[in-house]
């Protein structure tokens, strides 16, 4: 592998104009390193585009709040409202709260990650995210599903002291 020095630009969302050069480093593992330190010393920040109208761009989602005309705030991820314990769009009080409990949610429903807290409030999902909700890939997965059967890592393969009296796990 070649040695670096390798330049290290950072760029969250298409629209940033230009990049930041974050680090310099000697090697390719190092620039995962400082490309994770650099979005965790500088996270994203939400940004007014507009009265009642608020936007953060991370490097997972778009998040956005907007107030109704009755001045309640709604928060929303990819343009998928945030919803309360009865399925219904969350209504805030105010910009800051809403703001507060979409940043709690980011993550929420990204494969392997855990909700951050149980409060009731909840994405709804993006088909793209979840691809059980996707019928056509659902019927593709189903039919690789023979394919997968071929290696079982819960059977024990016979070891070469044991000879074949090693044996599987019954299923």
């Amino acid at each position: 592998m070649r040695e670096g020095p390798y330049r290290v630009f950072a760029c969250a969302v298409p629209a940033d104009e230009g990049l930041i050069e974050v680090a310099t480093v000697k090697t390719l593992d190092e620039c995962v390193t400082a490309l994770a330190d650099y979005y965790e010393r500088t996270p994203a920040q939400w940004v007014r585009k507009r009265a009642g109208w608020s936007e953060k761009e991370t490097c997972y989602s778009h998040l956005s709040v907007e107030q109704d005309q009755r001045g309640r705030w709604r928060a929303y991820r990819d343009e998928f409202s945030l919803l309360n314990g009865r399925g219904e769009p969350a209504n805030f009080s105010t910009l800051d709260e809403a703001q507060r409990v979409a940043d709690i949610h980011l993550l929420d429903n990204y494969p392997n990650a855990q909700p951050a807290v149980d409060d009731g409030y909840w994405w709804l999902v993006d088909p793209e995210m979840d691809w059980r909700l996707l019928p056509e890939e659902v019927a593709l997965r189903a039919q690789w599903k023979p394919l997968a059967s071929l290696w079982r890592p819960d059977v024990k393969q016979p070891s070469a002291d044991r000879g074949s009296s090693g044996g599987s796990r019954p299923s």
